[in-house]
């Protein structure tokens, strides 16, 4: 599990996606998490909300405004063991943003007490609480969000970028793998996924950097693994995707292990 704080004005997201589940609670003004070619859809202060795995969303701040949020990123894994442990359902359509300041701030205060601790300590017990207690209450939210529809072509190929996202995959190799032209092969994917192959495929090469940032590997080596272009093109793409720079959070991490900045 990772938990986010994030405070931001004048940001906008790139739209991207995440490999497990995203449970936001916003603390302050407002965030919207359409992507850039949909109209609004706003997260305010006192909302909740959830995304699935590979549910596509972008936005960022409104008109400006300061915004502030706790993020709970859950691995699929994770999420499903905590589900079938309560025999509830896993919650695969997520749910759309809904106001219930109470939850939001439970969640909110777990966050920011997790991470003012400075020792390693173990949460596994408040971990359990707070999703006993998301399930009782998230039993009455409403505004689900759509599943994914797509057949198991687009499946194939999708699991072939998951396999090679460090390499250049042609749209008319995907095509080809899906047995669809690479128009309608592009249609159906960005339908399904809500991201375009190649912006797909991006969106996981900024999510393995970040693994590789957050174990403490230098900036350089993370951009040839990863294969961006050198250090500028990753920073450029990463900052867009998760709002802030690969310098940054490699900073943020040194300071916590007491290490120099790489």
């Amino acid at each position: 599990m990772e938990l986010t704080h994030a405070r931001f004005r004048q940001q906008q997201f790139a739209p991207h996606s995440h490999d497990g589940w995203s449970l936001c609670a916003v603390i302050s003004g407002q965030k919207n998490i359409a992507l850039l070619s949909k109209p609004q859809q706003l997260a305010q202060a006192g909302d909740i909300y959830l995304l699935h795995p590979d549910q596509a969303h972008a936005g960022g701040s409104v008109d400006d405004h300061p915004c502030e949020y706790v993020m709970l990123s859950i691995s699929n894994d994770e999420w499903q063991e905590q589900c079938l442990r309560r025999k509830m359902p896993s919650h695969h359509q997520g749910i759309l943003p809904v106001r219930h300041p109470f939850l939001c701030r439970y969640i909110a205060n777990f966050v920011l007490r997790v991470l003012a601790e400075d020792r390693q300590s173990d949460w596994s017990q408040e971990w359990r609480q707070l999703f006993n207690f998301f399930f009782d209450e998230s039993a009455a939210l409403s505004a689900p969000i759509p599943g994914m529809v797509c057949d198991s072509r687009i499946w194939t190929a999708r699991d072939y970028l998951r396999s090679n996202w460090s390499t250049a995959v042609t749209l008319e190799a995907l095509g080809d793998l899906s047995a669809l032209s690479k128009f309608e092969f592009a249609r159906r994917f960005r339908a399904a996924y809500g991201l375009p192959p190649h912006r797909y495929q991006m969106n996981l090469r900024v999510m393995q950097a970040k693994e590789q940032l957050l174990r403490g590997r230098a900036i350089s080596d993370v951009a040839t693994a990863t294969g961006f272009a050198d250090q500028s093109h990753l920073g450029r793409v990463f900052k867009s995707i998760l709002g802030i720079t690969p310098g940054a959070l490699s900073h943020q991490i040194g300071h916590k292990l007491g290490r120099p900045r790489p």
